[in-house]
């Protein structure tokens, strides 16, 4: 997961457009290790809990 770093400052930036902070980040593999393997790619799916920026 090397580019978990990247990944996370895209959605944050999104968030932020959205006018939205991120409290809690949840991540995960969309498939098993040997499915991965099989098929040449695992994906990441980055879901959290927001809260709206005060103004």
């Amino acid at each position: 997961m090397k580019k978990t770093g990247e990944w996370c400052a895209d959605f944050e930036g999104y968030a932020k457009s959205q006018s939205l902070d991120i409290k809690k980040w949840y991540m995960w593999y969309t498939t098993c290790p040997a499915c991965a393997e099989k098929y040449g790619k695992n994906y990441v799916v980055i879901v959290a809990e927001v809260q709206i920026m005060k103004l």
